[in-house]
């Protein structure tokens, strides 16, 4: 029995703030990525079901960097210099039902920024 190819795809929206490199010397990295992420299903039904999910996304870095008030001060104030670009991530996971609608989804994905991430998500089914 095969399923609607419709029933194997989901969508969703990831938002990321992360501390790229955390307080360097004098200055700090950061970035904030939007990114819609696609899954595939391999299995529509039953209690374990494998994904594969994928994203393309913006991402805002922002680098906390000196900055000197004037040519006569000798006054350091740091200011954010922003730059934006696209992050991508693909990886593999699987949703393990614990009930009938309650699952608990390990995922593992590689992109662009951060390189490999891991995470555990619990969520709730409604469809």
């Amino acid at each position: 029995m095969s399923a609607r190819p419709a029933a194997r795809w989901r969508i969703g929206v990831e938002y990321m703030d992360a501390n790229l490199f955390g307080p360097h010397e004098s200055h700090e990295e950061r970035a904030w990525m939007l990114t819609p992420v696609f899954e595939y299903v391999f299995a529509s039904s039953g209690r374990v079901r494998p994904f594969l999910s994928f994203g393309i996304g913006l991402t805002q870095w922002r680098a906390l960097i000196p900055d000197f008030r004037s040519p006569d001060s000798d006054e350091l104030v740091y200011s954010w210099d922003r730059q934006h670009g696209f992050n991508l991530a693909g990886g593999l996971g699987i949703r393990i039902y614990i009930t009938e609608r309650l699952y608990v989804a390990p995922e593992a994905r590689i992109g662009l920024i951060p390189f490999l991430r891991t995470s555990v998500a619990a969520g709730y089914s409604f469809f």
